[in-house]
This record gives structure tokens, C-alpha cells and sequence, in this order.
């Protein structure tokens, strides 16, 4: 019954002498925080476990490291030892913890915001499966929590870094937070959740983008808008985008972009705005995005489009904008241009190209038509 703790108390058990039992109590909380981490990350089955919970020093279990005897933790070392769960909150009570050790585990869950506030030099949690909350400890002094440290959303996140990189980021008009801490916090990325989510929208128009869209755009599986218009991109755009299976809103007006219209793009199948003007895009407008049901908005004017008009686009009964202007698209409007197949069209724009015949009747039968511009065509008759 008193509070003894420290060197050599094994003499405590041997003949008459009674010290109490537990005699040490000055680290119980310790003692606590190792057990609770031992039963959060599923001691039993770890590879080794040596002393744990056989001897009473702590200080002696396997992978543990302690000032002295019963003493403050410093030191805890358990790489490649099956440890599974996830990190409980009584890690923070190792206030004197230098090293933390426990790469190549099956750690899951988040990195705990509280690590920040330990005296960590050494930090390695490389090959778990982290992610969540606070990850910015990681690129702190000599951490190491692998790369990238978040398994949850590593392609999503590891695009992100791609699009800076090609797009020339460092000159970026705004950058704010870019390449550090929760990708959510981004300047231009919303996410769902909050927070290590899911990518949902990424909005970085008008800022300056100067490169070429990486490949790796495919990985945003779960994104809705995209925008990037009045920017400085250039090149083809990357098939993968077709991967982008939620995309509503894809809008990479006023660049430089050159190459076809993609048949990928016919896989976007909720697309509702499709804004790919002014560009430098050449070839035929590909009939396959007569089979974008859900689009509202099909803006390629502005660029060096050749061929015909795809009567295909007569399918797409829910739009409500056709802007080709400004290119050099020839043939005659086909006759699936009519009210019955375009039910919803109100603004229709195929100036400045050079198509010819006469202008069909069956345009006369689109009711809702409000902006109709021809001119600068080759068209005969009234």
C-alpha cells in the first residue's frame, strides 16, 4: 500500500517481502495505453509478442523501449508483426514518445490527429491502410507514412498531383493549399465526404492551367463537374476521360486543345453540358454522342471541324442548346433536325460553317426554337 515504482522491484515476490500488488502505479497509465493498444490492433494474433502481459516491466515487452525501468515510453517498434485495427486514442498519452514504428502492418482507419502533438522524431507507418484526418504529420522532419500514405483514395489524389504537374501548378493563378494536408481543402476540389472523400468536382477554370490533361484524369471515378475552360491547355484530350462514367458537367471551353472529339465521350451517359468550344479540335463530330440522352448542351463551335452533321444528334431529345458556329462542317441539316425529335431545343447555332442545300421544312416544327442563326452558309433556296 504505498506507490513504489522503479529499479529492480522483483525483489518484492521472493520470501516474506510484500510490496503490494501492483507495485509500480507512478506509469499505470502507461501500462493502460500499452494495453489498450495492444487490444485495439489485436495483440493475440500479432507475430511476435514477447513479455507481453508475462512481466510485469513493461519496459520489457517486445518492441517497447522505456527511459528507464517502469519508466516513460520512448520507443515503440513493431514493423512487419500482423498488426491489425485501428490506432486508439491512448497513443496520446505517451507524452515522452520518440520513435513510433509500426510499418508494414494492416493498420487501418485514420492517422489520429492527436500524433501531432507527441514529441515524435521518428514516425513510420508506411504499408498500412490509413487514411482520414490529419495526414500532414507525415511530411513533418523524418515521418515516413509511405507514398502516398492514404490507401482509401491514392488514385484520386495521386491525379490530383498529376494535374498539377502537367498543367505547370506552380504557376497556377491560385494554388491555395495545393500539394499538402486534406486534398479536400484544395482551392477548386469539393469532395464527399468532406473530408479524404471521394473527388465530386473540380473547378479550376480560369486559372491559368498551361500543359496537358494527364491520363490519370480517368481515376476521378466518382466525379460530377469538371471544369476547366479559359485556361491555357493544350494537346489531346486523354480517352480516360470516358472513365468519368458521373460526370455531369464537362466544360473545357477557351483552351487550346487539339485532336479529335473523342468516341469516348459517348460513355458519358448522364452528361447534361458538353462545352468543348473554342479549341483547335478537328475531325468529324462523332455520331456516337447522339447517345447522350440526358444532355442539355452541346457547344463545339469555334474549332476546325470538318464532315457532315451526324443525323444521330436528332436522338438527343433533351437538349436545349446546339452550338456549332465557326467551323467547317459542309453537307446539308439533316432532317432528324425536327420538333418531334429535338421536343426541347430553343437555341440553335450553325453559322459560319459551309453547309449547303436548302434549309429542310421539318425545322419549322421545333416550337420551342428561339435562336436560330444560319447565316454565313452556302445554302440554296428559301
Amino acid at each position: 500500500n504505498n506507490n513504489f515504482c522503479g529499479a529492480n522491484p522483483s525483489f518484492c515476490f521472493v520470501g516474506p517481502n510484500d510490496c503490494g500488488g501492483p507495485y509500480p502505479d507512478c506509469n499505470s497509465f502507461e501500462m493502460g495505453a500499452l494495453t489498450s493498444f495492444y487490444n485495439a490492433l489485436n495483440g493475440p494474433s500479432w507475430t511476435v509478442q514477447t513479455n507481453w502481459f508475462v512481466i510485469d516491466d513493461y519496459c520489457q515487452w517486445f518492441g517497447v523501449t522505456c527511459s528507464t525501468p517502469y519508466g516513460n515510453v520512448t520507443k515503440i517498434s513493431l514493423p512487419h508483426n500482423a498488426l491489425s485495427g485501428t490506432l486508439p486514442s491512448a497513443l496520446s498519452g505517451f507524452t515522452s514518445l520518440a520513435f513510433l514504428d509500426l510499418s508494414n502492418n494492416n493498420i487501418t482507419g485514420t492517422i489520429p490527429s492527436f500524433l501531432p502533438s507527441l514529441p515524435l522524431t521518428n514516425l513510420t507507418l508506411v504499408n498500412n491502410n490509413f487514411c482520414g484526418a490529419n495526414p500532414s504529420i507525415c511530411s513533418v522532419g523524418s515521418n515516413n507514412c509511405g507514398g502516398p500514405y492514404l490507401s482509401c483514395n491514392t488514385a484520386e489524389e495521386a491525379a490530383l498531383r498529376d494535374l498539377y504537374t502537367t498543367t505547370n501548378g506552380g504557376s497556377w493563378g491560385t494554388k491555395t493549399n495545393w500539394l499538402s494536408g486534406d486534398y479536400c481543402t484544395w482551392y477548386g476540389i469539393t469532395c464527399s465526404p468532406s473530408s479524404y472523400g471521394h473527388i465530386t468536382q473540380i473547378y479550376l477554370s480560369n486559372n491559368g492551367l498551361n500543359g496537358t490533361l494527364p491520363a490519370s484524369i480517368g481515376n476521378f471515378s466518382y466525379l460530377t463537374d469538371l471544369k476547366l475552360y479559359s485556361n491555357s491547355l493544350n494537346g489531346m484530350i486523354p480517352p480516360q476521360i470516358g472513365n468519368l462514367t458521373l460526370l455531369i458537367t464537362l466544360d473545357l471551353n477557351s483552351n487550346q486543345l487539339s485532336g479529335t472529339i473523342l468516341s469516348e465521350l459517348a460513355k458519358l451517359s448522364l452528361l447534361n453540358r458538353l462545352d468543348l468550344g473554342n479549341n483547335q479540335l478537328n475531325g468529324t463530330i462523332p455520331s456516337s454522342l447522339g447517345n447522350l440522352s440526358q444532355l442539355q448542351a452541346l457547344l463545339l463551335n469555334t474549332n476546325k471541324l470538318t464532315g457532315t452533321l451526324p443525323p444521330e444528334l436528332g436522338n438527343l431529345a433533351s437538349l436545349l442548346v446546339l452550338d456549332l458556329l465557326s467551323n467547317q462542317i459542309t453537307g446539308t441539316i439533316p432532317s432528324s433536325f425536327n420538333g418531334t425529335s429535338l421536343p426541347s431545343l430553343t437555341n440553335l447555332y450553325l453559322n459560319d460553317n459551309q453547309l449547303t442545300g436548302s434549309i429542310p421544312s421539318s425545322m419549322n416544327t421545333i416550337s420551342t426554337l428561339t435562336n436560330l442563326d444560319l447565316h454565313n452558309n452556302n445554302f440554296c433556296g428559301a
